[in-house]
């Protein structure tokens, strides 16, 4: 169980000065996720039919852009605040705020649009009202299912590029990484230089399904983007989590105590790593004993930092899993603000799987027992009251 003292070190490149700052009780903190809207059907109006969503941007008078693949080719729809379809943002094509493979959108604090843009190599820019504005072409080269586009709070892009060696090419198993900051006028103008971990640990693998995706209890070097606009990193066999800001890293820790991992999952995790193996991967990485303090860093358009931790699992039976999978975890977060301090624990239902969040509302992509996908807005409420 989580002790009542957490603390935040702030720790400066200028000195030894630690600052620590004690935290309120998780009592004080645990958020549950209420549903108070639903946007989609499983047959209808074409335009509500969702089949693969895969990123979400909230506009500033409520409205929501979410990006999809219906037909395996990339779509923007906007609703507005109240889940009513409005229209498509562009479409797929190489001409004028048209797309060829979407790597992530975000918006910007005016409701305006960006749509990163990796078949043609550009960042397209919509009005609020979905109407397109301008582009600008870039280049990045890394086409990855993870994060690879973030929209700071001052309307500056930033692209995710990885520096692979040609003349050594085992190094690039784990290249060194860093974020290309661009201007709001499309100039290149800083590269943020991803730390790099002091070891390489065991390959791994994931498993993605209806619930969003499944780790094996492995040690990791975890990193993200912030809409505040640095670098996030952290090793998750402690809970310590860096952000990597202008004026000095922060430090988050937090105690914990490791959780067992049971018989079941110990089971059912050694079935797909076999499945990895056979198929001809090599899987260097063992199924520990306990479970690291999270498996993910998510972060929201408001700059907070979402630990997606490992938890107690359930027992689960078809539905939206697998006949593979026998017990699944529920999704839980510990949620800090962008300077660091707690902002609470949250967990959203099963199924739900975190796409962004603002003030008290998270949106997630939620797919029911039938396999519709829909997008669903959670209201937070304290669990007290």
């Amino acid at each position: 169980m989580l002790s009542t003292k957490q603390y935040i070190v702030f720790s400066f490149v200028v000195g030894v000065f630690i600052w620590m700052i004690p935290l309120q009780s998780e009592a004080q903190n645990t958020y549950k996720a209420e549903e108070e809207l639903r946007i989609g059907t499983i047959d209808g109006e074409f335009e509500y039919i969702f089949a693969r969503i895969s990123d979400l941007a909230l506009g500033a008078d409520g409205t929501i852009f979410v990006t999809d693949s219906p037909a395996g080719d990339p779509v923007v729809r906007l609703f507005d605040e109240n889940g009513s379809f409005i229209k498509y943002v562009g479409r797929d094509g190489r001409g004028p705020g048209e797309y060829g493979r979407i790597g992530g959108i975000g918006s910007f604090p005016d409701g305006r649009l960006a749509i990163w843009d990796i078949g043609n190599q550009r960042i397209n820019v919509y009005e609020p009202n979905g109407d397109f504005a301008e582009s600008f072409l870039v280049t990045s080269g890394l086409h990855s299912s993870y994060k690879t586009f973030e929209v700071d709070h001052e309307g500056n892009f930033y692209l995710k590029v990885m520096f692979f060696d040609r003349n050594n090419p085992q190094s690039n198993m784990n290249p060194p990484k860093a974020w290309y900051k661009i201007s709001p006028t499309g100039e290149l103008v800083d590269t943020l230089h991803v730390p790099q971990g002091e070891e390489d640990y065991p390959q791994s693998f994931v498993i993605f399904t209806d619930a969003g995706a499944g780790y094996p209890f492995n040690t990791q070097m975890l990193e993200n983007f912030s809409s505040s606009g640095h670098v996030i990193t952290a090793v998750n066999n402690q809970y310590e989590i860096v952000l990597h800001k202008e004026d000095g890293p922060v430090l988050i820790q937090r105690e914990y105590s490791p959780l067992e991992v049971t018989s079941e999952e110990e089971e059912q995790w050694e079935n797909f790593k076999k499945r990895f193996t056979s198929g001809g991967y090599n899987i260097e990485s063992s199924i520990p004993d306990k479970k690291p303090p999270f498996k993910e860093l998510l972060t929201d358009s408001q700059g907070r930092i979402w630990v997606w931790r490992y938890t107690k699992a359930q027992p689960v039976d078809g539905g939206i899993f697998s006949s593979r999978i026998q017990v699944w975890e529920p999704p839980v977060f510990d949620v800090f603000n962008p300077d660091g301090s707690f902002y609470g624990n949250v967990t959203l239902p099963m199924g739900a799987v975190f796409l962004e969040a603002k003030d008290d509302k998270v949106w997630a992509v939620f797919t029911d027992e039938d396999k519709t996908e829909y997008v669903v807005r959670y209201k937070l409420v304290l669990k007290n009251q």
